[in-house]
C-alpha cells in the first residue's frame, strides 16, 4: 500500500527527507523527492522532517465512515499510545466519543500485546531459537524483510498486538469489521498487506480532525485497571516490562530507533550475538515516538510518564488463543537495485568533481552519508550529479563567466 503521497507543489528541493531516511528508500529526479516503494520501511522520517509537509499519510476516514455504513457492527483497536496523545483522557471516554461516531465499542490494543507476548514467553521457553526478535513493529518487519532476508529465521513468526487483538475481536463477533487507530504509518501497510484482520487504520491526527468535524470533544476522565500492564508495550523496553524474563539461558534487550537496530542486525548476521531476545522498534522511544506523535506532539518524558502512569501491574485476563492461530509468515522482500563496479563509481565520482580521495569531502549535504553511496544512487537513478553542494560551488556560473570580459574591458578603458 503506497500510505505516503508526494504534495508535489510543495517539495522545495531541499534533500532533507534524504538525509533522515535511514535506508534512503527516496529517489530524486526533476526537482522532486520521490518515496521508492520496494524500498521504503514506512518509518515515517520523512514525512516528520520534511518543512513544507510535502509528505503526506494517505487518509482512510472515508473508508472507515463506508464501514460503519455497512450494518456490521465496527470495533475500535486504540493502540495503548492513546494515552500519550489525548492528555488525561482515559479508556472509557476515548470509548464514549468514538461511540459517538458510530463505532459499535472500542477496546485497548494491548489485550492483543498481553497474547503475543505471552506467546513470546512461551517461545524462549521452547529454546528452539538462538535469537528471538519481535514482530510488533512493521516497520522493523520490513527492514529485515527487505535488507537482512538472511535474518528472517530470528524474527518471532507471530502477529502483531494489532492484529492478535483484531483476530480476538473477531473471534467474539465474527461479523465484525475492525479498526485500528495509532501514531504509525507502517500499521497501513500491514493491515492491507495481511487482508481480513485489520480492516482499516486511522492515525490519531485522523481521529482527532474527524472529532473536530463533528464537534465531538474529548471527556478528561481517567480510570484505573490493575490488570493493564501491557499498556507499557508502545514505551522503549515495554514489551520486557510485561514479561517474565526467567529463562536464564537467555539475554534480553530493548533497541529503538532504525539506525541502532541495524547495527544490531549485522551484529546478529556476523554472528556476534547469541541466545537473546530482542525487543526492535523503528522509532526512537517506540510508539510514543510515532511519526504522527512526533509531528504533532513531541513530548518523550511526558508520554512515558502518561503511559507509566496509566499501565497497572498485572495482565490483563486473556483467552490465550492456540499457538497456530497466532502463526505470521515473512517473506524475503527482494530490491530491483543493481551495484555500479568500482570502474563505475569512479566514472561517476569524477562526474562530481571528485578526482582523488581528497576531494570526497562526504559533506552529506546531498542526503548522502558518503560520496560514494552518493554515486551508487546515481548509478541506480535515484539522484543526480547537481545535488553535491561542492561540485555546484566550484562549477563556475555562466553569469560569472559572462561577465569576466566586460570587467577587464572596464578596468581598460578607465586606465
Amino acid at each position: 500500500m503506497d500510505c505516503l503521497t508526494l504534495k508535489k507543489s510543495n517539495c522545495k528541493n531541499c534533500y532533507k527527507c534524504i538525509r533522515h531516511c535511514p535506508v534512503k528508500s527516496i529517489r530524486f529526479s526533476g526537482n522532486q523527492a520521490y518515496i521508492i516503494g520496494n524500498e521504503c520501511i514506512l518509518c515515517g522520517h520523512c514525512f516528520v522532517v520534511c518543512p513544507q509537509d510535502a509528505k503526506q499519510i494517505v487518509d482512510e476516514t472515508e473508508k472507515v465512515r463506508v464501514l460503519l455504513q455497512s450494518g456490521d457492527p465496527v470495533i475500535v483497536s486504540l493502540a495503548p499510545s492513546f494515552v500519550a496523545n489525548y492528555e488525561g483522557v482515559g479508556i472509557g471516554a476515548m470509548r464514549d466519543a468514538l461511540k459517538q461516531l458510530g463505532f459499535y465499542d472500542a477496546e485497548e490494543t494491548a489485550v492483543g500485546a498481553t497474547i503475543v507476548k505471552n506467546e513470546y514467553e512461551h517461545m524462549i521457553n521452547e529454546q528452539q531459537r538462538d535469537v528471538i526478535i519481535s514482530s510488533c513493529c512493521h516497520s522493523i518487519n520490513l527492514l529485515i524483510q527487505k535488507y537482512f532476508p538472511a535474518q528472517l529465521p530470528y524474527l518471532a513468526d507471530i502477529l502483531s498486538p494489532m492484529q492478535a487483538h483484531c483476530q480476538d475481536i473477531k473471534r467474539w463477533y465474527p461479523n465484525a469489521k475492525t479498526v485500528f487507530i495509532g501514531p504509525c504509518v507502517a500499521k497501513k501497510d500491514e493491515a492491507a498487506f495481511y487482508e481480513g484482520i485489520a480492516d482499516a487504520v486511522l492515525t490519531f491526527d485522523e481521529l482527532t480532525r474527524w472529532l473536530r468535524e463533528e464537534n465531538i470533544e474529548l471527556r478528561r476522565e481517567m480510570d484505573a485497571d490493575e490488570n493493564s500492564l501491557a499498556r507499557f508495550f508502545p514505551t522503549t523496553g515495554g514489551i520486557l516490562k510485561t514479561m517474565l524474563q526467567d529463562n536464564p539461558t537467555y539475554s534480553y534487550m530493548a533497541i529503538d530507533g532504525v539506525e541502532n537496530c541495524i547495527a544490531a542486525l549485522r551484529d546478529i548476521a556476523e554472528g556476534k550475538i547469541h541466545r537473546c531476545f530482542i525487543e526492535m522498534s523503528a522509532c526512537v522511544g517506540s510508539c510514543v515516538g510515532g511519526p504522527v506523535m512526533e509531528k504533532f506532539h513531541r513530548s518523550p518524558v511526558q508520554d512515558y510518564m502518561a503511559v507509566s502512569r496509566f499501565a497497572g501491574k498485572k495482565d490483563f485476563a486473556v483467552d490465550q488463543p492456540d499457538a497456530a492461530f497466532l502463526q505470521k509468515t515473512f517473506a524475503a522482500i527482494p530490491r530491483k537495485n543493481q551495484m555500479p563496479s568500482e570502474n563505475e563509481i569512479g566514472d561517476i565520482l569524477r562526474q562530481m568533481g571528485k578526482h582523488t580521495p581528497a576531494d570526497e569531502l562526504n559533506c552529506g549535504s546531498c542526503g548522502y552519508n558518503t560520496c560514494r553511496e552518493k554515486a551508487v544512487a546515481i548509478y541506480q537513478g535515484k539522484a543526480e550529479v547537481s545535488m553535491c553542494l561542492p561540485y555546484l560551488k566550484q562549477k563556475p556560473s555562466p553569469t560569472t563567466l559572462s561577465a569576466t570580459p566586460r570587467t577587464v574591458s572596464l578596468y581598460s578603458m578607465k586606465s
